[in-house]
């Protein structure tokens, strides 16, 4: 499918993470392959980067993240 001008901004806790603040496999599956057909994905959240911090090394954006 094509994503190239689509940009998906996530929140990050329960939209993107599971109650325990992980990130399902499938959700980082599905990230992947949204960048793959060219869309662009980012996170949007109100949280400070040092919280998120341990999470977000795990989802690869490919635009800026809003923190």
């Amino acid at each position: 499918m094509d994503f190239r001008k689509i940009l998906l901004i996530s929140d990050f806790d329960f939209t993107l993470t599971d109650e325990d603040r992980s990130i399902p496999e499938a959700n980082l599956e599905a990230i992947r392959r949204f960048m793959a057909g060219g869309g662009k994905f980012c996170i949007g959240t109100g949280r400070g980067r040092e919280i998120i911090r341990p999470q977000l090394q795990q989802v690869e954006g490919n635009a800026p993240c809003v923190i």
